[in-house]
């Protein structure tokens, strides 16, 4: 285990941080991919809140891509959180995060 050099508040600042990085620049990167494929911002916030919803979602007009950007925020402040928990245990994850956030982050590439 890794001793804690930083104080609880500076930990969870950590989490917050990696977490509004992980969620922009997502966000950034799916507007853009299903932006190639003819989908505006709001669709993918809408396509985010139809995990949630169903189809209803695209009805929704900005009150679903709200609740989209909201759902993608919760999940990446989540993975932050969990991903910065499990390095206090599991050194790698905190001397190479490199290597492990490319391999955890395969499987949600679009394609």
């Amino acid at each position: 285990m890794i001793p804690s050099l930083y104080s609880q508040r500076t930990n969870d600042l950590m989490a917050f941080w990696g977490g509004l990085t992980a969620g922009v620049l997502d966000s950034v990167d799916a507007v853009i991919a299903f932006g190639l494929k003819g989908m505006n911002p709001i669709q993918v916030l809408q396509y985010i809140a139809s995990g949630a919803l169903g189809s209803e979602a695209f009805k929704g007009g900005l009150a679903t891509a709200a609740l989209g950007a909201a759902l993608h925020f919760f999940i990446a402040f989540v993975v932050a959180a969990v991903y910065y928990t499990a390095s206090r245990k599991l050194t790698a994850l905190y001397r190479e995060p490199t290597i492990w956030v490319r391999f955890l982050a395969q499987p949600s590439t679009f394609s």
